[in-house]
Order: C-alpha cells, then structure tokens, then sequence
C-alpha cells in the first residue's frame, strides 16, 4: 500500500497547488466534546449539541471517501467517550480509510478494541508526572504511560504532543526523553486558551514571545540531529517559532483538510486564528458532503499555530521540504 498513499497524497498536493477543486484528503473528526478531563487550557467539554447517530456518522464518512479523503483523526473531546466508536473505525476499514486516534489514554485500557482499528494513535503529554497531572488531572500521567504501553504492543505508531505553556517551558528535555524512551514522535505547539485561540495578553499560560522562540531554536537544533523524532518540518518549526508575531502562510483549509463537528457540520478548519471565530460551518447531514464543502470559506488567519495544518499548507503551496515531508510521512502510512 506504499505506492497508493504516496500517489494520493501526491495528487492531493498538485490539485490543491494548481487547481480550484476539493480534494479533502484529510478530515479531523470531533465525534463528542464529552471529556472525563478538565485540562488547564481546553474547553471543549464546555459545548454541548448533537452528536451524529452511528449511521449518519457512517454516512458522511462514505460521502466524503467518494470525495477523495484518505484519512480521518478521531479526536474530541475524548473520542473514546462514544460506545459506537469500533462501529464507525469498522466502517473506515471497509472504506480504505487510514486513522487516527487521538485521545488522553483514561479509557485505552477498557476500550483495547479500538486499538486493532487504527493504524496510530496521538496523545497529549506535557512533561513529567508533576506538570502533566497539574495541568491535567491527578492520574492523568499514569493513564498516558499505560495506553503508550499498550499502543507500543499493539504495533500502532504513536504520536506525542506537548502544549507549550509556562508551566511546562522546563519540561522539554523530559518530553522529548520520554518520547525516545516510549517509541513515540514528538510534536509541539503554543497553549491556546478556550475556543478564542489568538492567546489573550494576560493569559496565565500563554508563554512570552521570546521564550516560546527559544523553544523552538531547541527544536530545530534537535530536528538537525533526530529527524524523525519530531513531526513536523524544518520549515514548519521555523513558521512556529514566530508565534505568536502575526505570520500568515498559504492556506488551503476546505480543500485539502476540512473539520467535522460532533453534530455533522463541515468547517474549513477549527483553529482559525485572528479574531477567534470559527463560524458555525455547514450541515453536511442533510445537503449532503459535496454540498456543505462547497460552500465553506475559510478565511484569512493572522498565525497557524497546528503543526500539521502548518506542513499540509505549506506542502500544498509547492515548498520543497514539507512536501517531501508529507509524502515521507504517507509511505510510512503506507507500509504499515
């Protein structure tokens, strides 16, 4: 299956580069913003609304695979918080779909079916026990270390990611160690604070442009010497550093990537930056995927802060580096 994802990926890129059409190769799918974690710098388990039975799921997961998407990130709230979460992985199966888990590892060990179903799973880790269990819950550390061991048996790749604030600045050594020691990539991004996600001056996590820059001179210096340590590209990690100094890059939210909210509405993407709106998307459960993804816009952003919208965009608008990067990544994909 090597040849196919690079292939795909590939055509992706060139039509989202030199054409006008939509090709969403890549959805992130927010099945639930339930959550049994109240972490320091997120709110989802503050929306509320419908969640999509398992059949309309289904649904849109097939409309948008005759669209061209190849893979789809399960994420939340806690994703593993929906009891039909194996039904939808199965249909994604069937479908040919590559997936994504990305969850905060409390339910991995009770829900170990959903392992055989995905080919990589992310989760958030934010330093030693100390600074994670402050910033997410006493137990949270523990419940992160059992479902790496367990995603480790499982022979599922493993994604780690630290959200940079000031209370975690010092734990970046740490991070990265347990990253080498669990077998997982690492991937680092700025703290946003609640849906508004341009970080408000007297936030009392949001790091000091200066320091967040030094992280990510860290980063590269690391990236230099461990390439396939850490997600995201060289470019990718250059364009971070700048956070949160106003730096806008070619966007292809809607066309090449697109989000899918809990109730069934596509938006171009959710983590739009500048004046913190996000728009209410389009129902794509009743008009149908085509439909809703046609008329999404996304807008202009001030700063991308997600390290793979980042190297998609970039990859996208024809830079050397990430696009080798992504189809790198997609051959990886492929050959597992």
């Amino acid at each position: 299956m090597r040849l196919p994802e690079v292939l795909a990926s590939a055509w992706g890129l060139a039509r989202a580069r030199f054409g006008h059409g939509r090709l969403p190769l890549f959805a992130s799918y927010a099945v639930t913003y339930r959550c049994d974690r109240a972490c320091a710098y997120c709110h989802a388990q503050r929306n509320s609304g419908t969640e999509l039975p398992t059949d309309a799921a289904m649904r849109l997961l097939s409309e948008l695979r005759r669209l061209g998407l190849r893979r789809v990130g399960f994420t939340g709230g806690e994703p593993l918080r929906r009891d039909d979460l194996a039904a939808i992985l199965r249909h994604c199966v069937a479908l040919g779909l590559r997936t994504n888990l990305n969850t905060n590892g409390t339910l991995v060990p009770a829900r170990r079916e959903v392992l055989a179903l995905v080919d990589g799973v992310a989760m958030s880790l934010d330093g030693g026990p100390g600074v994670h269990d402050r910033l997410r819950g006493k137990g949270s550390f523990a419940a992160v270390e059992t479902a790496a061991a367990l995603v480790r048996a499982g022979g599922k790749r493993l994604r780690l990611t630290m959200v940079l604030n000031r209370q975690n600045v010092d734990e970046l050594g740490t991070f990265l160690e347990l990253c080498r020691a669990w077998g997982a990539q690492a991937s680092v991004h700025p703290v946003y604070t609640g849906n508004h996600l341009w970080p408000e001056a007297d936030s009392p996590l949001t790091l000091p442009p200066h320091a967040h820059a030094a992280v990510f001179r860290e980063l590269l210096r690391v990236k230099r010497g461990e390439r396939e340590l850490l997600t995201e590209s060289r470019l990718a990690l250059e364009h971070l550093a700048r956070w949160p100094t106003p730096t806008a890059i070619p966007c292809f939210a809607g066309r090449l990537f697109v989000r899918v909210t809990p109730d069934g509405r596509l938006r171009a993407c959710e983590w739009r930056q500048g004046d913190g709106a996000r728009g209410e998307g389009v129902d794509a459960s009743g008009g149908g995927a085509a439909h809703a993804l046609a008329r999404l816009e996304a807008g202009g952003c001030a700063q991308c802060w997600n390290p793979a919208v980042v190297d998609f965009n970039f990859a996208a608008a024809g830079r050397l580096g990430p696009a080798l990067h992504v189809l790198r990544a997609a051959a990886r994909r492929g050959a597992s």
